[in-house]
């Protein structure tokens, strides 16, 4: 009666990627030997546990040495990546954040109509979340300190700015300045202009106040700048419908601007929509 043990002794075959492995022709020799083995003989071979611990030695170091440059070369890789991110985001907000340079200037001359307020209040408020999931710190906690400011302004500013709320808005401006790297010519009637666009809008039935903070949210810093740009990415940067960015865009085309003398003689005119 035939036993497990009377059972030729069979190998693996060795698949088509081994074919290439150094010592091939050594190592087919080898099995070829084995597979002609008769079981008595196959008895006398060594097992796993017979074999000496010492001579099967492993390069621990090397391992170890050779998993961690892995590890960090992955690390690099995905913190390079991460980096390039941020930096394509700070241009972004760069631009977005470069009109709100105009606007402070406008008011260091001395426009401080609560609506220019509520305007900036619309174009930073939004950046604030979208600064601290790109996970740039010292710039989220800018943003919080110049929002405070304008919120305390909003809060009680409906004549003229005390000192000390301007000094404080003007304080924490220069911080975000620092942190994003703004630059902006100062342009009083491209501020005026958009100011006054900005009332008219408040006082239209034909615009939502949503698609208002939205056009705000990604910067203006001019009309010439809404006319030139396609109602199709006006839509595409605010996320209006298109159907109001159009209507928009016809509206400032058809604005007329304010003149030069008048916007350097330009003082608070009637209060526009409220800002929460």
């Amino acid at each position: 009666m035939s036993t497990e043990s009377d059972k030729p002794f069979e190998l693996l075959k060795p698949t088509e990627e081994s074919n290439n492995e150094p010592f091939q022709d050594f190592i087919q020799e080898v099995d070829n030997m084995i597979i002609n083995m008769s079981p008595d003989e196959l008895a006398t071979l060594p097992d796993e546990a017979s074999i000496p611990i010492e001579e099967i030695k492993f390069d621990d170091q090397s391992i170890d040495q050779a998993v961690s440059q892995a590890e960090t070369v992955a690390i690099n890789e995905n913190e390079a990546g991460f980096l390039e991110m941020q930096q394509t985001f700070l241009e972004i907000m760069q631009q977005v954040l470069k009109p709100v340079t105009r606007y402070i200037k406008a008011i260091a001359n001395g426009i401080e109509t609560r609506e220019l307020f509520e305007i900036i209040n619309f174009t930073v408020t939004p950046l604030i979340e979208k600064v601290e999931q790109v996970k740039l710190a010292q710039h989220a906690t800018d943003l919080q300190n110049f929002k405070q400011a304008l919120t305390r302004i909003l809060a009680t500013h409906f004549g003229t700015l005390a000192p000390e709320m301007r000094e404080a808005l003007l304080k924490s401006y220069m911080e975000i300045k620092r942190t994003f790297g703004l630059d902006l010519r100062g342009n009083q009637r491209a501020v005026v202009n958009v100011l006054e666009f900005y009332r008219m809008l408040c006082f239209s039935r034909e615009v939502e106040v949503d698609e208002i903070r939205k056009f705000f949210a990604i910067g203006i810093p001019s009309l010439t700048w809404v006319r030139r740009t396609p109602a199709q990415e006006i839509a595409s940067l605010s996320g209006m419908v298109i159907k109001q960015a159009k209507l928009l865009r016809k509206m400032a085309l058809a604005f007329r601007e304010i003149p030069e003398e008048a916007a350097e003689r330009f003082s608070e005119a009637p209060q526009g929509m409220a800002t929460a």
